[in-house]
């Protein structure tokens, strides 16, 4: 990566920069595909769209206020709301046969498992730290291994 191009992707993550809340296809998704949660950062979205086209999957974009998953956790803005609100809102209950959210680990300090469950009737669970690594992920059933639970 060329010093320019790290200067503005460091940049770029300091303004919240939101794209739209919702429902996304990525692929060619049915009822049994998988549903994962983000949150409305732009180049979040564009990322994980470019990244995992080559699978079918349902995308929810819960709103974070244009900030990354991370900071936004932290901030209190990617939280159980935030994710709740996305699932009433987008339609997903009618788009699949099942009741599974896989979340974003780096967003855990803002999302309570159990009461996004108890206020959807959905489960969560938690996908590999790095988008990079969901395609694996994915392929092995989605079962996290000890390298997808790290931040390195």
């Amino acid at each position: 990566m060329t010093p320019l191009k790290t200067t503005w992707g460091f940049l770029f993550r300091l303004f919240p920069c939101p794209t739209r809340v919702g429902l996304r296809r990525i692929g060619n998704p049915g009822p049994d595909s998988p549903v994962l949660v983000t949150c409305n950062f732009h180049l979040t979205v564009r990322r994980l769209k470019k990244l995992l086209r080559h699978l079918d999957l349902w995308l929810l974009v819960a709103d974070s206020k244009g900030v990354n998953v991370w900071c936004a956790a932290g901030a209190e803005e990617f939280n159980t709301h935030s994710v709740v609100s996305a699932v009433k809102t987008s339609g997903i209950e009618e788009m699949v046969n099942h009741r599974t959210l896989i979340l974003p680990p780096l967003g855990a300090p803002g999302i309570k498992a159990a009461d996004v469950r108890a206020k959807t009737g959905w489960k969560t669970k938690w996908g590999p730290v790095y988008a990079e690594d969901i395609p694996r992920y994915a392929a092995g059933g989605f079962k996290r291994d000890e390298g997808m639970k790290r931040v390195k």
